[in-house]
């Protein structure tokens, strides 16, 4: 029985040790996190790793940064240049308005001749000139020799004048 008691003594002392060196181990863990050093060496690791974190944010938005300026100045232009490329514009819609004022007056002027040409065909004076006359009896134009009787009088045209006539004979 000593024996059991023994052994049974010598397990709750053996439990009772364990107990201590796992509560000891504990004690000494939170003691080396609650140490100065150790939260130096804790507050050193996060610095380098947030330092780590900021170079490489850094660096991304620096190359945004330089590939957004290097597309950026593609389309920048001095005032010089947008002078120039104004200046050419204007000048390009210059010539293409001269271009088509030319067009229209070309079409204008031949639309013109085509109408002074059948004006002039259709106008009395062109044909008094080759000799014909203008006759007017009572304010009726005479068209036909049908139209006037011997002894009338009538009123001629001539591209240079007017006269009044009396009709002696008439021939059909």
């Amino acid at each position: 029985m000593i024996k059991n008691q023994k052994t049974s003594l010598n397990k709750s002392i053996h439990r009772f040790i364990d107990q201590y060196k796992t509560l000891l181990v504990h004690i000494d863990q939170r003691l080396d996190v609650l140490s100065p050093v150790y939260q130096v060496e804790q507050s050193r690791k996060e610095l380098i790793g947030l330092n780590r974190n900021l170079n490489r944010n850094y660096l991304l938005q620096l190359n945004e940064k330089k590939t957004q300026i290097s597309h950026d100045v593609q389309y920048m232009r001095s005032p010089m240049d947008l002078m120039h490329i104004l200046k050419d514009r204007l000048n390009q819609q210059h010539a293409l308005l001269n271009q088509q004022i030319h067009y229209v007056m070309s079409n204008k002027t031949h639309a013109y001749r085509i109408y002074q040409s059948a004006l002039k065909g259709l106008n009395p004076l062109t044909y008094m000139d080759k000799g014909f006359a203008y006759i007017e009896k009572n304010e009726h134009v005479i068209s036909s020799i049908k139209d006037i009787a011997k002894d009338d009088v009538i009123k001629v045209t001539l591209k240079d004048g007017k006269m009044v006539a009396k009709v002696i004979d008439k021939e059909a």
